[in-house]
């Protein structure tokens, strides 16, 4: 028996992914503005 994903479990997975994706960027980001704030004079 075959398992295909219904439509609304498609997009859940589609969801979930762009999430994923999002949350990678904003936490490679985050290391980045640390790395350059580590960079900057101390005032």
């Amino acid at each position: 028996m075959s398992k295909s994903l219904t439509e609304g479990e498609r997009i859940d997975s589609t969801t979930a992914a762009t999430l994923a994706a999002q949350q990678r960027a904003i936490d490679d980001l985050y290391v980045r503005v640390a790395e350059l704030k580590g960079q900057l004079p101390q005032q």
